[in-house]
């Protein structure tokens, strides 16, 4: 065998040795040191029992399930004016938002009349169900879709 091949076989072999024998006498100690360091929580062992419940606990409480219900506008537009506030209570048809369409909004930007008394441009959003306002990302001014 040549001297090159001999030698990163050998170094390859002596630097496993060492590793091996690291590993070896590194897991190896004294039971009664650590023992003696632990001073964690006691533990007791104990088996499984069938038995009949004797003691029972009442709470009173309600469970009330959240219906999570998300407004969305029917189209795009500007919010013109907000009816309603977080936290406040909300019946079936409460208007909570007033939308401006694009198109009225460039209108009155351009001076352009479209015929306003067949389409005003502005459309109501309005509650679907009773609850509360919990959440509200817009504000008026902001643009929809």
């Amino acid at each position: 065998m040549n001297s090159r091949g001999f030698v990163p076989t050998k170094i390859l072999l002596t630097f496993l040795l060492l590793s091996l024998s690291g590993f070896f006498f590194s897991c190896g100690g004294n039971e009664e040191e650590t023992s003696k360091a632990g001073g964690g929580t006691p533990v007791h062992i104990t088996h499984p029992v069938l038995m009949d419940l004797n003691d029972y606990l009442t709470l009173n409480g309600n469970t009330v399930f959240l219906k999570k219900e998300i407004i969305r506008a029917t189209f795009d537009g500007f919010i013109e004016k907000a009816f309603k506030n977080i936290g406040d209570g909300v019946k079936p048809g409460d208007v909570l938002f007033q939308l401006k369409t694009k198109e009225l909004a460039a209108s009155d930007s351009i001076n352009v009349n479209l015929g306003r008394q067949q389409f005003k441009g502005t459309v109501d959003c309005k509650a679907g169900s009773t609850g509360t306002l919990t959440e509200l990302d817009f504000h008026e001014g902001d643009y929809v879709t």
